[in-house]
């Protein structure tokens, strides 16, 4: 995304937890002057001063962090933004979907009064909802469809920097990557004719998720078969 942005800013910082693609960066972006990047650590903007971007950017990348992540980095933005500055990000709207802490793959799905909550108590207000004329409602703003939400900093948040999280148990939460994984060995149990197998696969799934569809038409096609 750095290079097609090139020619429109001054400067551009471009960060991420993966030492390999910093590097990898490094290589796709040779030549460019106005952009560096950087390794960070993934949970907040520590390299960086406060009031020093006009603009913060993220993109598939909120939605596969723990909720305090993504709130820590809500409120690292709202620190190194300068006043008046912007925060554009991407996150699924829709309902309410978790994953354990260790998980970084499964989505994490928002709902619009979630999204909202946070962006005001972290002084942030959405763009569309400030500039209309007549008060945009919340829910106008934040659809499932919206691809973007744009939001102004409009005062300066109080960080609170908690970290108790980092030891929540969430045995009860489910990983979608851990979901996909057992219907992988399911169906090659299938395959290698081991239905037995492949139905016990499935309703020991169906006991972590019992929400999944996906995972009740398996064992119906199982039984039928």
């Amino acid at each position: 995304m750095l290079k097609p942005l090139a020619p429109h800013f001054r400067s551009l910082v471009g960060i991420d937890v993966s030492g390999e693609m910093i590097r990898k960066s490094k290589q796709w972006l040779e030549g460019l002057a106005n952009i560096k990047t950087l390794e960070t650590s993934g949970v907040d903007l520590r390299p960086f001063p406060s009031d020093s971007f006009n603009l913060v950017y993220s993109y598939v990348a909120f939605q596969h962090m723990p909720r305090q992540v993504f709130e820590r980095y809500l409120e690292e933005t709202n620190r190194v933004l300068q006043p008046d500055g912007y925060l554009a990000f991407q996150i699924p709207i829709g309902l309410h979907r978790n994953a354990p802490l260790g998980d970084t793959i499964g989505i994490r799905n928002y709902s619009i009064e979630e999204i909202s909550e946070k962006l005001d108590r972290l002084g942030f207000q959405l763009v569309e909802e400030r500039n209309s004329k007549t008060t945009a409602s919340k829910e106008r703003v934040l659809t499932e469809q919206s691809p973007l939400v744009l939001a102004q900093k409009i005062t300066t948040a109080m960080p609170q920097h908690v970290t108790d999280w980092v030891n929540t148990d969430c045995e009860k939460e489910f990983s979608l990557l851990d979901t996909r994984m057992w219907l992988w060995f399911a169906e090659q149990c299938l395959h290698e004719g081991r239905q037995d197998e492949a139905l016990r696969t499935y309703k020991s799934l169906l006991q972590q998720d019992p929400r999944s569809l996906e995972n009740w038409s398996r064992i119906v096609e199982n039984l039928i078969e």
